[in-house]
């Protein structure tokens, strides 16, 4: 199971504009993946942790959001 931030989908579009050296007027980038630093990335994130732990057969609390029990 690979868990990193950027390796997550943000779950609604988002746009940035070219970084410095990128000469193509009136163009941006659509991002397909979060981003470390957005404002979208822990929520996206956390979605995917849920994800991967869910696939793993653990459940998640619904108490604690950040509480997952399983059977040993």
């Amino acid at each position: 199971m690979r868990l990193s931030p950027w390796c997550s989908e943000p779950g609604e579009e988002i746009y940035m504009q070219m970084p410095r050296g990128f000469k193509q007027e009136g163009k941006c980038f659509r991002l397909r993946r979060s981003l470390y630093g957005l404002r979208q990335a822990p929520r996206a994130f956390h979605a995917y942790l849920v994800k991967a732990l869910e696939q793993q057969g653990l459940l998640q609390s619904t108490l604690d959001p950040c509480l997952f029990v399983g059977e040993k």
